[in-house]
């Protein structure tokens, strides 16, 4: 199983993406060996973007399987912005741009289901919940 945490940064009507590998994303990656997965989603935010922030609470937990049995496990953090600056930072030089986009358009920037669906969800209810996607 793979897995990765990552950040929801709202500030407004606005919402924080990343744009990695020709998509706009949330910003998120992989869980390193010891590391909780609040402490992941805390690194990879400041890997990122350049922001330190303060993860509050968990957003949403999404859970899919792709082809070839490649199970993902991923878990999302309301975040908060304690610091830093937005700057391309990226060790892994993956992310080519981070900008705030207006959540009224999230269908636009967001196209994958165990991200869009969950985050939709989570932005008209504010409650916490478990997403389960079978891409096969």
């Amino acid at each position: 199983m793979r897995l990765a945490a990552g950040v929801i940064i709202i500030e407004g009507d606005h919402i924080l993406l990343v744009y990695e590998k020709g998509r706009w994303g949330l910003p998120k990656g992989k869980r390193e060996r010891h590391e909780s997965m609040k402490e992941t989603a805390i690194r990879e935010a400041k890997e990122e973007t350049g922001l330190d922030v303060s993860a509050t609470r968990v957003a949403f937990v999404t859970e899919f399987v792709k082809t070839y049995g490649r199970h993902y496990l991923q878990v999302y953090y309301e975040a908060k912005i304690t610091g830093g600056e937005i700057e391309l930072n990226d060790p892994d030089q993956d992310i080519e741009a981070i900008e705030f986009k207006p959540l009224k358009d999230i269908d636009h920037y967001l196209s994958f289901k165990p991200r869009l669906i969950p985050l939709k969800q989570w932005i008209k209810e504010g409650k916490t919940a478990y997403h389960f996607f079978n891409l096969v």
